[in-house]
């Protein structure tokens, strides 16, 4: 990750993470695995936001240009800050935090990160309460169902917000959850005001060089503590047929928007639908991998891969419509994107689900949502929102 060849890591001793360390001004931790430790970032040299959707793009090459003159640099992409790429969203009101993208320019390099041995408590004890009642969601599946019948889609990925009732600390529960589940693609960004913590297990965009990877997830079942019942579920997974169906439609969308950008005939599929199991679900996931044309810079890529297919569906702007028309809100950085842009021209950037924001004073607010297809049954999505 470094252009030297050295390790910028290897004359610092790792840092604990505490809430308070967390919250102390402008803090970034990245924990994805290719990093092979939390990296905590600190005190950056400038700050890049757009709130609106025209000073998107200028600050995405701005993002990436500074990472290519040395720095390291990390942020977010709402999902409004599809607007910029010409996409249907529902605009946020003006003066909303988080922004619809927010970049942090780093001089100095990240330090290593430990989380606490021993977490404080969980800090909060009750489920979070869904925005919208069970029959208005049926309802709202009743429409998509109507839309898919009309072949306007193939898949939706319809999302609700949900509060979290009693929450102490934004920065305790990242902390708690991440050392007790380690997801894989988690990040913690305390910004002005505001604060995200992911808990993503999905990859959106991996460049390393001319090599590009998205992973996108479709197909969820909750873990058991009982092993036959855990080994049941997982495979259970692994031959529905609706989650089949679901997963390879949204693979479909990945190799087609890689194609848009990627050299003919280097896009390919790795361990297709291949069953990930973490700590509290099951998922189906597969790689996505193509070699990137010469010239094309991450606006680019960007304006070809965002939003993730994997919360929007199939195809994409038409299925943008109907979940403006139902979900009636802006989305926020839940199911944007959330990453790192280092001085060796490498990009991380995950898929922000499961992921809490905090603006102010305002209760915690987290996004669940999962894809609706033809034969989906309102019961089952209910139920697997509830999973996730």
């Amino acid at each position: 990750m470094n252009p030297s060849g050295s390790d910028p890591l290897a004359a610092t001793a790792p840092q604990p993470l505490t809430p308070a360390r967390l919250r102390e001004g402008i803090c970034l931790v990245v924990d994805f695995p290719e990093l092979g430790t939390p990296l905590l970032f600190r005190n950056p040299a400038r700050l890049l936001e757009a709130r609106r959707p025209e000073q998107v793009l200028p600050v995405i090459r701005e993002a990436e240009a500074a990472a290519r003159a040395g720095l390291w640099v990390g942020g977010f992409l709402a999902y409004e800050a599809a607007a910029a790429f010409d996409l249907p969203v529902c605009a946020p009101p003006a003066g909303t935090d988080p922004p619809l993208a927010w970049f942090a320019l780093f001089a100095a390099p990240p330090v290593a990160a430990l989380y606490p041995a021993s977490p404080s408590p969980a800090p909060f004890l009750t489920p979070p309460l869904p925005g919208i009642s069970r029959e208005r969601f049926e309802d709202d599946l009743a429409v998509i169902a109507e839309r898919i019948r009309a072949g306007e889609s193939y898949q939706v990925n319809y999302t609700l917000e949900a509060r979290l009732p009693e929450v102490a600390d934004p920065a305790e529960l990242f902390l708690l959850l991440q050392q007790r589940h380690r997801f894989p693609r988690a990040m913690w960004i305390q910004g002005e005001g505001w604060c995200v913590a992911s808990f993503s297990p999905e990859g959106f965009l991996e460049r390393r060089g001319a090599t590009l990877v998205t992973a996108p997830i479709k197909g969820t079942r909750p873990r058991s503590g009982e092993p036959s019942r855990d080994r049941r579920l997982a495979r259970e997974l692994e031959l529905s047929e609706k989650d089949q169906a679901e997963h390879i439609m949204i693979v479909d969308m990945a190799r087609n928007d890689l194609g848009r950008i990627c050299c003919p005939g280097s896009v390919g599929v790795e361990s297709l639908a291949a069953r990930r199991s973490f700590s509290t679900v099951h998922h189906l996931e597969t790689r996505v991998t193509g070699k990137l044309r010469p010239g094309v810079d991450l606006a680019e890529i960007l304006a070809a891969m965002f939003p993730p297919a994997s919360i929007t569906g199939a195809p994409k702007r038409r299925t943008m419509e109907i979940i403006r028309a139902l979900e009636q809100r802006p989305r926020g950085v839940y199911t944007g994107v959330m990453g790192l842009l280092t001085p060796d021209d490498t990009c991380w950037l995950n898929v922000a689900i499961r992921t809490v924001v905090q603006s102010g004073q305002e209760k915690c607010r987290i996004g669940l949502g999962g894809g609706v297809v033809a034969d989906s049954l309102p019961k089952a999505e209910w139920n697997e929102v509830a999973d996730k």
